[in-house]
């Protein structure tokens, strides 16, 4: 194994192989993660006592990555049970604690006690057309009727935690992203994006 070239924490293997058989998997020594999943940790710029909430927060690869580079107080939502079951293996397998709950990132009644967080990290529900190459499957199972619904949980998640009168989240990182301060970031999700998306799954019709 390499280390990357600009992946803080990642290494890189000379060929595929079975992770669950390498020395060490079993004793939580290490874990796989994509690279471009591996660059929340770096962007959260995390340090001890922070509190800190993944919201979509299955299979819990990204909340691991999280708890390993700082000593935070994590706090790992999820909607579904069986999803939830993932991450509280993942947690175990590299003795690692956090706050699992159960509970819809866009509705906080029913999980929030109220206290503030310093970090929210939002991996929303999406087509996975991004993911082909390690997914081919996607291209069997998802339907250009599939985005609607997709479009609407990601907005109603993300206006939920991107407002500070809502959720009294900090904004320290949407500050300083131009999007947020133009007043563009409610249309992150757009018709725009829509569109593409559509355009995507019509081309993997014909794979």
């Amino acid at each position: 194994a390499t280390s990357h070239d600009w992946l803080a924490d990642g290494i890189v293997l000379p060929h595929s192989v079975d992770v669950t058989r390498l020395p060490g998997f079993d004793d939580g020594a290490f874990a796989v993660q994509d690279g471009a999943a591996q660059v929340a940790a770096d962007l959260a710029e995390l340090r001890d006592g922070l509190r800190v909430l993944d919201a979509c927060a299955a299979p819990g690869g990204k909340a691991c990555h999280l708890l390993e580079r700082a000593d935070i107080d994590l706090t790992a939502l999820e909607f579904d049970a069986a999803r939830t079951e993932r991450i509280r293996q993942n947690l175990m397998r590299l003795r690692l604690n956090a706050k699992l709950v159960m509970g819809d990132a866009g509705a906080p009644k029913g999980w929030w006690k109220g206290l503030p967080f310093d970090r929210i990290l939002i991996d929303a529900p999406c087509s996975a057309t991004g993911v082909l190459r390690r997914r081919p499957d996607v291209r069997l199972h998802r339907r250009d009727s599939d985005i609607p619904a997709l479009v609407a949980q990601q907005q109603r998640i993300l206006a939920v935690m991107s407002n500070p009168r809502q959720f009294k989240i900090p904004d320290w990182f949407l500050n300083r992203q131009k999007d947020h301060k133009d007043g563009k970031f409610k249309h992150i999700i757009s018709n725009n994006v829509w569109s593409t998306l559509r355009e995507d799954i019509e081309r993997m019709k014909k794979i």
